[in-house]
């Protein structure tokens, strides 16, 4: 399983990352204003955490922040200056740090695509999701450099490049699949998904989730699905908000597979897990993803399982939703 043992560093050059990330209320925005103002400053990664200093970093320095404060996936790091609008006299310099779990940035030319290759992956996915329906699958190309690319669609919408552990023969590995970057296209998503009304209501969070989901499913003519509490309650269903990042556990969900079938008849087909600030932006998630995007609209799956965490300290909530039939 990859470690936090050699992070990267990653070159950041562009100002606009610094002001995304120092300035304004950028940790407290919407989800798809601050995916915006991540891609207008060319950063891509769909799970990257910032983090800001009261002190000017040298490159050993914030190398030691990022192990300190890096997760099992984090890969590599960058950092730098804040800008200041009305610098002071003596006035504390800050700084901002970045931990991402890609090793190498996406690299976008001409709607062309290009991914670094990683020891760490055994394949490299790359789908589209446009205003509606399911995901579509973007083949690379290949190129006098060898290392091939991936065309990128005309049309509005977000590709997705997942890094992939399964190894040969069918081989699962125990590390699921990570989504790397998340890349607008054309004009790029709405900043709104489809019935975001529906969950206003935060009293009742679970039930305004699986209400969207159902009415989104209902728009794409997909039978509803049945919410099934009782399963958070039967002996050994383990809690699959405890670890409380976007990456899916798999041993975890191969006990709730087990169980799933031994205790409910229930086969599972997949599982949808992000971290948000509102159920809003949880959902612009969700729908914002090929691959979380599929599995909402699955003509197989029939039941849902939804969890939840909040993490009061960070303000942010983990939704999970499993899928089965």
């Amino acid at each position: 399983m990859p470690g936090t043992t050699l992070l990267a560093l990653r070159i950041l050059i562009s100002l606009d990352v610094a002001r995304a990330i120092c300035l304004g209320d950028f940790f407290t925005a919407p989800e798809p204003e601050k995916a915006r103002r991540l891609w207008d400053a060319g950063i891509y990664d769909a799970s990257v955490t910032f983090f800001t200093a009261g002190q000017k970093l040298d490159e050993a320095t914030a190398q030691k922040l990022a192990r300190s404060a890096a997760g099992a996936e984090t890969r590599s790091f960058s950092f730098g200056d804040c800008p200041t609008e009305k610098p002071r006299p003596k006035e504390t310099k800050k700084s901002w740090l970045a931990l991402f779990t890609a090793p190498t940035a996406a690299k976008i030319t001409a709607n062309e695509l290009k991914v670094g290759g990683s020891s760490t992956c055994t394949e490299i996915s790359v789908r589209w999701v446009g205003s509606s329906g399911v995901s579509q699958p973007l083949e690379k190309k290949l190129d006098k450099s060898k290392d091939g690319f991936w065309q990128l669609p005309a049309k509005d919408g977000v590709a997705t490049v997942t890094c992939g552990h399964d190894l040969p023969l069918g081989k699962p590995s125990d590390l699921a699949p990570e989504l790397w970057f998340s890349i607008p296209t054309g004009k790029g998503p709405s900043i709104r998904s489809p019935h975001q009304e529906l969950l206003a209501n935060t009293q009742d969070a679970k039930k305004s989730f699986m209400t969207w989901i159902n009415s989104i499913r209902a728009d794409e003519k997909k039978m509803p699905l049945e919410r099934i509490d009782e399963a958070n309650s039967m002996p050994g269903v383990p809690d699959l908000t405890s670890d409380s990042t976007p990456f899916h556990d798999r041993k975890s969900l191969r006990t709730m597979k087990e169980l799933g079938k031994t205790k409910l008849g229930l086969v599972m087909t997949g599982e949808n897990r992000v971290v948000a600030a509102t159920l809003a932006d949880s959902a612009w998630l969700f729908w914002n993803s090929p691959r979380h995007r599929d599995l909402l609209l699955d003509p197989r799956a029939s039941h849902a399982l939804i969890q939840s965490k909040n993490n009061k300290g960070q303000g942010t909530v983990l939704s999970v939703v499993l899928f089965s039939r």
